[in-house]
């Protein structure tokens, strides 16, 4: 038995998310007040005790109900004569017909099989008889009871009705300051009773559905916990980091495996048997009574000449139960790591990195070995990288892997939340799911598993796995995206964001990602899976040779293949609302499964640019692709990146703006100076403007008049100093070219 799926619908941050579980291991990863603790805390509501309360209901969804409702009542007072008609028309419209328009959270869960398991304890919800399903549907709701809510406003009928009709009064009333207060207050105090009443009306329901959750049939809540076996292990609060460590923790977990081992009860029989062989033969009985009873001798007389009792002889007899031999064996059982030069350390004397990771490993196994065979076992770790290094992290995830996989012990399942970049580096794409805030109190899960699948080529599969092992991870987690091309543009960006004029980034969780070339444009993909707003900063790289400004402006012989790609993707998207999409929105009214029109963007772009030469639909004629083949020019690509309109990408690069240059140190030099890459000045104007700036460059030997473009072809090699020299002599805001300004704006 598996966990599957879970769509969580009106819970919290999350409107409208699906969890698609991986069979061994899911890794939930978000960066902080994502929703990753709103998960652990929805896996205790449904699978443990605890309850759903009202603070549990999306703010933006509950405000609704809560609206929904008060107007709900106000439509039955406005059509009712008496208090009794009243109470009659609220029993009408509140009814088990229309329970589900009052559903406050729904879960819907789907539990998968094997074919070759049993599923004697499942069978009872067996709603799907399709041989070709193997699924169990369960709905866990937060909703009305609608008996209740009737039972709480017939009750009030009286109370409502009469604040209802003040209200009414007080509206057709003069008004005057006094009765607008007034009727202010009165209608808060009306609506807050309202509100008191239907959120106590609420409660947990489970039921098992079919696979549509059309169909259901309510199953008690303890029936249902039952089929799951959960176990949450919270890794941020296992132990303390003191010298005078009590818990322990390592000592308890083994002397918990050992209690479940075969070896326990003969053990403990043998144990309990020695300590009161030992309490006999060292006399505590004889002892106890000759220090303590001779002492009590005096008032045990007192005791008999004032009052009549039973007089006998006094006995103590050793009784060790299983708790307190656990208490006993917990509290002075302690774990040593022994060395071969015969030292000993403590637990704790490792590290508390060390102990949690053992920590774990042996709360993993120890649930593994325990599994129990015709439930879903599913455990969860909550952010394990807590007093853990990235290597230790990494040896965790290894060994869960491995102890998940092996073939004994493939029917257990497990998931861990996390924050973590290297928990996602050495995790495989397919067991990734992202958590990522959409918008304030809106929260969405990214299955990247499905991403994988999605993507067009086995290249592309490969490139992003690697990109995820490598440094990128951290990506996830971003607010937002800036990618550039070399060292020297991300020193530089970094020293921007630091400044007032771009406090506003500074402030947010920036993810930088080094692309070039044609690998640059793979990324896009991602961009609008995860919907993180991007910027891309590249060089125009048009033909070296020129500097004339005119023969540059019609030069298509860029080079950077990535921003090409990224400019075919603009025309392609122009053809498409233009000539595709027109017709789709306008006159097609039957939409086939897999039409253009229902896909998204990105892939409607990779859909018509793998193959021009097919028809977009069987009912529209194939528009003129041509300017698709066509090789942009400097000027095409300028005017593309003024005209986008794009919202979550926006590639900027050298143009008009910025006189034409063909680099960022070309178009900073430009700036800083004033000058093009046109202008011709003397050797000796260069050094003055190098010595005058305290800017690191050289300055060719063998020529007279020189060009920007001559002193950066003798700087090649040189580029990172002068980068810290442009920073080190406060000039970055001075040298500031146009289109990297207007990228940061963007972005912000």
């Amino acid at each position: 038995m598996k966990l599957k799926k879970m769509a969580i619908i009106n819970y919290r941050q999350f409107q409208n998310a699906v969890i698609n579980f991986d069979e061994e291991l899911t890794i939930l990863a978000g960066a902080n007040n994502s929703g990753k603790t709103s998960i652990i805390e929805l896996f205790k509501r449904i699978f443990k005790d605890k309850k759903f309360s009202k603070e549990d209901i999306s703010a933006e969804y509950f405000s609704k109900l809560q609206h929904d409702f008060i107007c709900s009542i106000d439509k039955i007072y406005n059509i009712t004569a008496n208090e009794t008609e009243f109470r009659e028309n609220i029993k009408k419209e509140f009814s088990i017909e229309n329970k589900n328009k009052w559903t406050a959270i729904k879960i819907k869960i789907e539990v998968q099989y094997d074919k070759s398991e049993s599923i004697s304890l499942f069978s009872d919800y067996l709603m799907e008889l399709n041989d070709t399903c193997t699924g169990f549907f369960f709905l866990f709701n937060y909703e009305i009871n609608i008996a209740e809510l009737n039972k709480c406003l017939g009750l009030n009928a009286t109370n409502l009705f009469d604040k209802k009709h003040e209200i009414q009064e007080l509206k057709s009333n003069r008004k005057t300051k006094e009765t607008s207060v007034k009727l202010t207050e009165l209608k808060v105090e009306y609506e807050e009773f309202l509100i008191e009443i239907f959120s106590e009306a609420l409660e947990n329901r489970v039921y098992f559905a079919d696979i549509n959750y059309e169909n259901i049939e309510p199953i008690g809540i303890r029936e249902f916990q039952s089929l799951f076996n959960y176990n949450y292990l919270n890794a941020t609060r296992l132990l303390n980091d003191e010298k005078t460590d009590n818990y322990f923790s390592i000592s308890k977990e083994l002397l918990s495996h050992f209690k479940r081992s075969r070896d326990w009860e003969e053990f403990k029989k043998q144990i309990i048997k020695d300590i009161k062989g030992g309490l006999r033969k060292q006399k505590l009985n004889e002892k106890v009574k000759e220090h303590s009873l001779i002492k009590a001798q005096n008032a045990l007389e007192n005791i008999e000449k004032y009052f009549e009792y039973n007089k006998g002889e006094f006995s103590l007899q050793t009784d060790i139960s299983d708790e307190l031999l656990l208490d006993f064996l917990s509290s002075s059982l302690q774990t040593f790591f022994e060395f071969e030069n015969g030292t000993k350390l403590k637990e704790f004397s490792q590290g508390l990195g060390i102990s949690n990771l053992i920590y774990m490993c042996l709360k993993v196994e120890a649930f593994v070995q325990q599994y129990q065979s015709d439930v879903v076992d599913i455990f969860v770790i909550e952010e394990p990288e807590a007093h853990m290094h990235p290597q230790m992290e990494r040896m965790l995830i290894e060994f869960i892997n491995e102890i998940l996989l092996n073939e004994d012990n493939n029917r257990v399942q497990g998931m861990i939340t996390t924050h973590s970049s290297e928990i996602i580096k050495c995790s495989d794409l397919r067991n990734i799911r992202v958590i990522r805030i959409d918008k304030l109190l809106k929260s969405s899960v990214y299955d990247m598993n499905l991403f994988k699948q999605n993507l067009d080529t086995e290249e592309e599969r490969q490139f992003f796995s690697f990109l995820f092992s490598i440094n990128y991870s951290d990506l996830i987690f971003a607010n937002k995206v800036i990618m550039y091309e070399g060292d020297t543009e991300k020193l530089y960006i970094e020293k921007l964001l630091s400044t007032k004029e771009f406090e506003g980034l500074s402030n947010q969780y920036i993810s930088f990602v080094q692309v070039g070339g044609a690998y640059a444009h793979w990324y896009r993909k991602l961009v609008h899976f995860l919907k993180i707003r991007t910027l891309i900063i590249t060089d125009i790289d048009y033909c070296k040779k020129l500097t004339s400004i005119n023969e540059i402006k019609y030069d298509d012989g860029i080079t950077n293949a990535g921003l090409i790609q990224y400019y075919k993707d603009y025309v392609t998207l122009s053809i498409l609302k233009r000539d595709i999409l027109s017709y789709c929105e306008h006159k097609c009214r039957q939409h086939r499964k897999d039409c253009l029109y229902e896909k998204a963007e990105i892939e409607k772009i990779s859909l018509i640019q793998e193959d021009l030469r097919k028809r977009p639909c069987p009912k529209i004629k194939k528009p003129d692709y041509s300017i698709i083949k066509v090789k942009p020019t400097v000027t095409d690509i300028d005017l593309w990146i003024k005209d986008t309109d794009d919202e979550m990408i926006k590639v900027v690069s050298q143009g008009e703006r910025d006189a034409y240059t063909r680099t960022l140190e070309e178009a900073m030099l430009c700036k800083l100076l004033g000058i093009t890459v046109e202008s011709i000045n003397s050797v000796d104007w260069w050094k003055k403007q190098i010595l005058n700036n305290k800017i690191k460059l050289y300055i060719p030997t063998r020529k007279k008049n020189i060009t920007v473009r001559d002193i950066l072809n003798e700087n090649k090699n040189n580029k990172t100093d002068f980068m810290y020299s442009i920073i080190l002599s406060e000039l970055h805001l001075k040298a500031l070219p146009n289109y990297i300004r207007e990228g940061l704006m963007w972005l912000m």
